[in-house]
């Protein structure tokens, strides 16, 4: 049984008008792919082991943040859902009033809401960024009140 290779041709152009950057850049990284096909294959093994076993990027911290902000973007649409409806039961619903006021509200509320919610996931995802950060802030908080001295930072990091 012969196999059959599809080969990808840019699309033609169009008279008068030159090729997209973008055409340009899928053909070049279609060529440069067809040169060097297990290219891709030698960086996967590297590159998770550096991600894994030594942390070499932040991914946990990354991790967090992506599932803060998607939280936060549940929770804030369901209270905009929530203030919504009950603006308009209250208000009127041909009123933009109601509209308005739920947006304002929502909007105050993000905030906060994502604050928190990065809280509670950074201590589940990221522990030791978490536990450093409340160690840096305690620090700055005692010396603000006059209860540490700045010059104590080198011991007290030790």
């Amino acid at each position: 049984m012969a196999s059959r290779s599809a080969t990808l041709v840019p699309a033609p152009q169009r008279p008068g008008r030159p090729h997209s950057l973008l055409t340009k850049m899928r053909a070049s990284i279609l060529q440069s792919w067809r040169r060097q096909p297990h290219a891709d294959v030698g960086c996967a093994g590297p590159l998770a082991v550096a991600v894994l076993r030594y942390d070499l990027y932040d991914i946990d911290r990354l991790l967090g943040s992506t599932i803060a902000w998607l939280l936060t973007s549940l929770a804030s649409a369901a209270v905009f859902t929530a203030l919504v409806f009950g603006a308009t039961e209250a208000i009127g619903a041909n009123s933009p009033l109601s509209l308005i006021g739920a947006t304002f509200v929502a909007a105050i509320i993000l905030l906060p809401l994502h604050r928190s919610i990065s809280h509670v996931i950074g201590r589940l995802v990221d522990h030791e960024r978490t536990v450093i950060l409340a160690r840096v802030q305690g620090f700055v908080r005692q010396v603000r009140d006059g209860e540490a001295e700045p010059e104590a930072t080198e011991a007290r990091w030790r």
